[in-house]
C-alpha cells in the first residue's frame, strides 16, 4: 500500500464552466479529502469562478504549486486582463494546464472531467484514472447534438486509463455494456453528501410558499420534467394552495412558459435561484422532493434531499432503487397517473412522509466523502501498480 504522499494532477476543465455544478463539487469533496491525508493535489487554475473551489480548503490553504517560466508569467498576466472573451480565457486556462502537465512531476492524473483529450499525449507514461459520471450521451443520444464531442472524448480517456471509477453500479454496468470496458478495471465509488441543513432552520426566512411540491436541477429530455407537469396540473386542479418549486438549472425558456400557461398552472410554478443554505431549506420544507429522471449517473440530489429531512419519490429507474433503496418512494417511468397518485400518497400522510424522511437518514449514513476518498486512494494505487 501506498504510503508516501501523491502528487495528483487533476485538469480544471470543470472550473471553466460555471460557479456551480455536481462534477465540481465532487472534485473539490475528493480533493479536500486527499489533502487532508497529505496528498498534494495540483488544479492550475487562478482565480476561479467556482464557488467550491474558491472554499475549498486544499485550494485555499495548500502551498502554491510553483510555476516556471516566462510563458507561464504571460499566461497569468493575460488571465489577469479584463475584456478577454470568454473562449480566449478558455483557451488560455487549458494552455496552463498543458504547461503545467508538461513540466510537473506527477504519480497520478486524474482528470476532473473526460473532455480535455489535448492532455493524453502528454500522460502517455502517467497513470491515469478517470471518473466516468454517466452514461448520458450513449444511452439518451438525441437528446444531444450529432456534432457533440463528449462520447468521442470519453471513449479516449475510458480506453487511455488504467483504471475507471464509475459513481454508480449502473454506471458500470454501462459502461462494460457500451464501452465494452473490462469489469475488472472498474471501481465503484459512490459519492457522499456536501448539502447541510443550517442550524435551527425554522429561524431562517424563504421566498416560498407554504405548500409546495420540489424540483431540483436541469430540465430538458430525459429529466422528465413534462411529466411532473402533468401530474401537478392534475393535483392543481382540486389542491388549489399547492405550488411546485424549481431549483436549479436555467430560467423558464419561452416554450417552457408557454407550456405552464396552456397547462394553467403558470401562476403555481416558480423558479427559484438559489444559494446552498436556501436550497437546503427548500428541500426541508417541501411536501415531498420529486425526482422523475428517466436516468442518472448517481443522483447527487437524493443525498441532499436525505440530509435536508425531505422526503423523496423518485422513478423506478436508472440508478435510483441502488443509491435511495428503500429510503424512497417509487413510480414506474412513463405512468402519469402513478406519479400522481404518488405525491398525493405522501404529501397527505404525514406519517409516511415522517418514515420516508427517518429512512432517508438512516441511509445517508452509507455515503461519505470520506469513503469516496479512501477507495479513490486504492484506485489510484492499482493504476500505479498497473502503470
Amino acid at each position: 500500500m501506498q504510503t508516501s504522499p501523491l502528487s495528483i494532477f487533476m485538469h480544471p476543465y470543470i472550473y471553466y464552466q460555471g460557479r456551480y455544478g455536481g462534477i465540481a463539487r465532487y472534485v473539490c469533496e475528493l480533493a479536500d479529502e486527499l489533502w487532508k491525508r497529505g496528498h498534494i493535489i495540483d488544479i492550475p487554475i487562478e482565480n476561479p469562478e467556482s464557488i467550491y473551489l474558491q472554499s475549498a480548503a486544499f485550494f485555499r490553504e495548500q502551498p502554491a504549486v510553483p510555476r516556471a517560466g516566462f510563458i507561464h508569467m504571460c499566461v497569468a498576466e493575460l488571465l489577469k486582463m479584463g475584456g478577454l472573451s470568454i473562449k480566449s480565457k478558455r483557451y488560455l486556462m487549458r494552455h496552463r494546464a498543458l504547461m503545467a502537465l508538461r513540466e510537473g512531476k506527477y504519480d497520478v492524473v486524474h482528470p476532473s472531467y473526460t473532455n480535455s483529450t489535448e492532455i493524453l499525449p502528454y500522460i502517455s507514461q502517467l497513470p491515469l484514472v478517470v471518473t466516468v459520471h454517466d452514461m448520458t450521451h450513449e444511452i439518451f443520444p438525441n437528446s444531444f447534438s450529432v456534432s457533440d464531442p463528449t462520447s468521442h472524448r470519453k471513449r479516449l480517456f475510458t480506453e487511455r486509463s488504467e483504471r475507471i471509477i464509475a459513481i454508480s453500479q449502473q454506471t458500470k454496468q454501462d459502461l462494460m455494456e457500451r464501452f465494452k470496458i473490462p469489469e475488472e478495471r472498474i471501481d465503484v465509488i459512490y459519492h457522499g453528501n456536501s448539502l447541510l441543513l443550517p442550524e435551527h432552520p425554522e429561524t431562517y426566512t424563504l421566498n416560498a410558499p407554504d405548500r409546495y411540491i420540489l424540483f431540483v436541477g436541469q430540465r430538458s429530455g430525459y429529466k422528465n420534467f413534462s411529466s411532473l407537469l402533468r401530474a401537478f396540473t392534475a393535483i392543481s386542479s382540486f389542491d388549489k394552495d399547492l405550488y411546485l418549486i424549481c431549483s436549479g438549472g436555467p430560467d423558464f425558456s419561452t416554450e417552457e412558459l408557454h407550456t405552464l400557461q396552456r397547462l394553467g398552472i403558470a401562476n403555481k410554478v416558480r423558479h427559484l435561484r438559489t444559494s446552498d443554505t436556501e436550497l437546503a431549506l427548500l428541500y426541508n420544507r417541501c411536501l415531498v422532493f420529486v425526482y422523475p429522471s428517466l436516468y442518472e449517473g448517481f443522483g447527487l440530489p437524493i443525498l441532499e434531499a436525505f440530509s435536508c429531512r425531505a422526503p423523496v419519490l423518485c422513478s423506478r429507474a436508472s440508478c435510483f432503487p441502488e443509491i435511495a433503496a428503500d429510503a424512497a418512494a417509487y413510480f414506474s417511468t412513463n405512468n402519469d397517473d402513478e406519479l400522481t397518485h404518488s405525491i398525493l400518497a405522501i404529501i397527505n400522510n404525514q406519517e409516511e412522509r415522517q418514515r420516508l424522511i427517518n429512512a432517508g437518514q438512516r441511509r445517508l449514513r452509507d455515503f461519505s466523502w470520506k469513503k469516496c476518498a479512501d477507495q479513490t486512494l486504492l484506485a489510484y494505487e492499482k493504476a500505479i501498480a498497473a502503470r
